[in-house]
């Protein structure tokens, strides 16, 4: 299950935040509970749920929605991208660490790198005249890649489905393991 949070709460709140490790760790246990009360839920004994959690992606000036304005400068809202980012990374090892049966894990904060604005690659491959100096802020949404507003393009987020993948794979794969050392185990 993939879990996705954080886009807007950097759009809009980031200037209400005051560590985004706070945010990060409720994000985190939010996930748990779901997962838990998923579990518990009549029918879906032993079902094993993988959880992960989707990075945030690159902050964007595009679009326009006045039920979730953008709050703060793009580079704010860049900066606050990456603490959450970082965050998010920090609560879900404490979550792999803290002995809690629902671990969560985190696709990691280069997933959307792809489709962020690079200012050596970019800005020399875009005409100066095409684009607004708010678009030019390394680390914010590549506009080239937006569907205009505040994401990728569905069709360019191949990057971000490979990832996905790796770590369902690499979650699969320590399933596997345990599941090994468990009957290692019992047989002793």
């Amino acid at each position: 299950v993939i879990f996705s949070y954080g886009e807007i709460d950097v759009r809009c709140h980031s200037s209400k935040w005051k560590f985004a490790i706070v945010l990060a760790r409720q994000y985190v246990a939010k996930v748990q509970g779901y997962v838990q009360e998923f579990i518990e839920t009549f029918g879906n004994e032993g079902i094993r749920v993988f959880p992960l959690l989707l990075a945030v992606p690159p902050a964007s000036n595009q679009g326009h929605n006045p039920k979730a304005p953008f709050v703060g400068t793009l580079s704010e809202r860049v900066t606050a991208t990456k603490e959450l980012n970082h965050a998010l990374d920090q609560a879900c090892c404490e979550s792999e660490s803290s002995g809690n049966l629902i671990t969560v894990r985190y696709t990691g904060k280069e997933t959307w790198s792809f489709a962020e604005v690079d200012n050596n690659s970019f800005i020399s491959k875009t005409s100066e005249s095409t684009i607004c100096d708010s678009y030019k802020i390394s680390g914010s949404l590549n506009p080239a890649l937006s569907d205009g507003h505040v994401h990728v393009r569905s069709e360019l987020c191949g990057p971000v489905h490979e990832c996905v993948r790796r770590n369902i794979l690499k979650l699969l794969s320590l399933n596997s393991q345990n599941n090994e050392h468990k009957q290692i185990l019992k047989r002793r």
